[in-house]
């Protein structure tokens, strides 16, 4: 597959459509690798879900390939020519390409990790605010996103990983107007790495640190913040009760008994989405409340019940999280 002629081509119009079928199917198979690297680094985001590996890839490229204002490749076509140095060789054509399929494989994974997980989106806006608010960048490297105040230098390779991560002072994460400044100062000051920061990470220490904190809307800092995040689980629990009642019990499909035991479950269930992710069969959740469930009388009975309600309850909480925070 020859890219630079390829790009060349879709930019002056004349691909092809057997070639242009290439190119897509030549992007999907980068886009595949990276959306495969996301999903095995975090898997249990999405044990629980309608996401896979491929339609993350295919979504990506799509995008990619996407038409505005009767221009196909719209996307592709102004980066390709924003790129500088201008784009000349084999070389520097498959460099371009793998480098704007991962950003958008990025982006896929982004949205359907908030797709997974709502408090994960309502911090990911907010922490793009902060990005923007103050002139700070992502950079894209090795499969990962890295918040930055300028590229990343091209001989550093030394970023920080998980542990150590997790081991940064908790003050950091305490003053949400200054969190990336502070966190750059940290790691310029008293570490060796490399002062970027890994957006992923930075979501999921917040998560563990001060949600409430980040979850309110750093457009509006003047309002009073009335709401938590606690407020808003017990509120939507309470909503996704009332529809199991309703909608099972009420209508006779389940017995009290059964709909006690799912009430114990979405609870322990709603703690493991606070703290980053749910386990990796729903029949797990069951089982603490009655040891003698077997998985088939749970897929019978309880299964598609289970993840309605998971489903809609996640919703219920991202509408909450848009309209009080």
């Amino acid at each position: 597959m020859e890219i630079l002629k390829s790009l060349q081509a879709i930019r002056n119009g004349n691909l092809s459509r057997k070639c242009l079928n290439e190119f897509i199917e030549f992007s999907c198979k980068i886009a595949l690798i990276y959306s495969r690297k996301y999903l095995k680094k975090h898997p249990h985001f999405f044990y629980h879900s309608d996401i896979n590996h491929e339609d993350i890839a295919v979504d990506a490229v799509a995008k990619l390939a996407s038409d505005k204002n009767g221009t196909p490749f719209h996307n592709l076509l102004h980066s390709f020519a924003a790129w500088q140095p201008e784009i000349t060789t084999e070389k520097e054509a498959h460099f371009f390409l793998n480098s704007i399929l991962m950003r958008k494989v990025h982006q896929q994974y982004q949205n359907s990790l908030a797709e997974v997980d709502p408090f994960y989106a309502k911090i990911l806006h907010n922490i793009e605010y902060l990005i923007t608010k103050n002139g700070f960048i992502k950079n894209h490297y090795l499969g990962s996103c890295f918040v930055g105040k300028e590229n990343i230098p091209a001989n550093h390779r030394n970023f920080i990983d998980e542990d150590a991560f997790e081991k940064l002072p908790v003050q950091l994460f305490t003053d949400k107007k200054n969190l990336l400044k502070s966190i750059f100062t940290y790691l310029e000051t008293d570490t060796e790495f490399c002062p970027v920061i890994p957006l992923h990470l930075l979501i999921m220490k917040i998560k563990h640190v001060n949600m409430d904190l980040y979850l309110s809307d750093l457009v509006n800092e003047q309002d009073e913040f009335h709401f938590t995040a606690d407020g808003i689980i017990n509120s939507c629990l309470n909503k996704t009760y009332q529809k199991l009642d309703d909608t099972y019990v009420g209508k006779s499909k389940l017995e009290i008994p059964d709909a006690v035991l799912l009430k114990s479950a979405i609870k322990e269930m709603v703690e493991d989405l606070q703290n980053g992710g749910l386990k990796a069969n729903l029949f797990h959740y069951l089982i603490p409340f009655a040891i003698d469930l077997s998985r088939e009388e749970y897929r019978e009975k309880y299964h598609n019940i289970l993840e309605y309600l998971m489903k809609d309850l996640k919703r219920s909480i991202a509408q909450e999280l848009k309209l009080n925070l």
